[in-house]
């Protein structure tokens, strides 16, 4: 049972991509003032809470002290209701409140075995959508099933979908709808919308320029190609020409350009609207950027030289990024910062490991106080309070796979 939390992690999250994995952000010319201690590889390095001052004013950094002790989760978060794997082998994962400690079964079409396809809380918290893949006594696929349920894992809606009609990602674009990238998308970049409380399906195309076309789309596996903000008005699709491979964000209403950017690891790198849909987070070459419906951008501060971010998540409130960073050099570790959008600046916690990886992206509380980061290969995962500024390892089958709202 030690690792079935991480093997179900790495199902859950199916469709993310994947780096090399290693970082130092803090700028070299400031590296000889940090008073922090190297530790082996089966340690996260753990200097003492402090706040210590950086060449680059916009890198703040608030060192926090984690001991090796592992505690459930329930012990330092005391709200909201999680997603957490079963307690034995093939078991199916179960629903947990966190306040009450009472425990909630999530619906399955059979006995849990080939694993979510995505798994994914509304942007409001409140309800939690997952497709559960029903396989024969071959181990062929018979059918997806789209469930959402609420935080007592009472169903709220059921849908048994076309087979094979998923092709890659899919996400809620609001409180009430999915947005599925399907089979027809690599072929015009056609996405469907699924309305689960109506049980109403809709086809969304566009004309978008210099889309990424495959000709060969039955061999080939696509992380994401187009995706819609909430009103449908834009839209960031990977776009391919002559000159050009990455992604572009495109005005519907206006059939203008707003950004795009080279990056050879766009399928990899995949973009997230901002809560509120009025900004895209996008990570370019390792860079982050933000931008808005004008094309304004903004960048994030800069780490160190060669240094990028790997894989982000915002808060559920949209003041906060949590990021993974890589140096891109074997014998330095990753680190995991939080970047405050109101105040632009970067929070370095000094939370940092050889094992960080993209497999596991932070998972925010509803409140967005809160957040959790599963380490790669043997490590426990970790907790992190924003407002008390404290972090703690976890069991490693604390580790959940969503974070939503209770039920009063």
């Amino acid at each position: 049972m030690k690792r079935l939390a991480f093997t179900l992690t790495v199902i859950v999250l199916l469709l993310v991509g994947c780096t090399d994995l290693s970082v130092n952000p803090i700028d070299e010319s400031v590296a000889q003032t940090v008073n922090a201690v190297v530790v082996s590889t089966n340690q996260m390095k753990t200097p003492k809470r402090t706040a210590t001052a950086t060449a680059n004013p916009r890198i703040v950094k608030h060192c926090l002290e984690i001991g090796d002790k592992e505690v459930p989760m329930q012990e330092v978060a005391k709200t909201g209701t999680v997603v957490l794997s079963g307690d034995k082998e093939n078991k199916p994962p179960y629903l947990l409140d966190l306040q009450t400690g009472i425990r909630y079964e999530m619906p399955f079409d059979q006995l849990y075995d080939a694993g979510f396809y995505g798994i994914h809380a509304s942007p409001d918290g409140n309800h939690l959508a997952y497709v559960d893949r029903v396989l024969n006594k071959n181990n062929e696929l018979v059918r997806d099933v789209v469930w959402v349920v609420n935080a007592r894992g009472e169903v709220e809606a059921r849908w048994i979908l076309p087979i094979d009609i998923l092709n890659s990602t899919w996400h809620w674009l609001d409180n009430e709808r999915l947005e599925f990238n399907v089979h027809q998308t690599q072929i015009d970049g056609t996405v469907d919308i699924f309305y689960p409380f109506s049980k109403k399906w809709e086809n969304v195309y566009n004309e978008l320029p210099d889309l990424l076309i495959d000709p060969y789309y039955d061999l080939h596996y696509h992380w994401w190609l187009v995706d819609y903000n909430p009103n449908l008005k834009w839209v960031v699709y990977i776009s391919s020409s002559k000159d050009h491979w990455g992604p572009t964000l495109w005005d519907i209403t206006t059939q203008k350009q707003i950004w795009k950017s080279d990056d050879m690891r766009a399928e990899w790198d995949i973009p997230r609207w901002s809560p509120s849909g009025n900004e895209l987070a996008a990570i370019s070459n390792g860079e982050m950027n933000i931008i808005d419906r004008s094309g304004l951008v903004t960048q994030i501060p800069k780490l160190v030289p060669r240094s990028e971010i790997i894989e982000f998540s915002w808060s559920p409130d949209g003041q906060y990024m949590a990021l993974l960073v890589s140096s891109n050099e074997e014998d330095k570790p990753g680190y995991l910062m939080v970047y405050d959008v109101r105040s632009n600046q970067i929070i370095d916690y000094c939370l940092e490991s050889y094992n960080i990886t993209w497999v596991y992206p932070p998972i925010w509380s509803a409140d967005s106080q809160q957040f959790v980061y599963g380490l790669h290969e043997e490590w426990a995962p970790f907790f992190v309070e924003i407002k008390e500024e404290f972090a703690v390892r976890l069991l490693d089958d604390s580790f959940p796979f969503v974070w939503m709202n209770s039920i009063p």
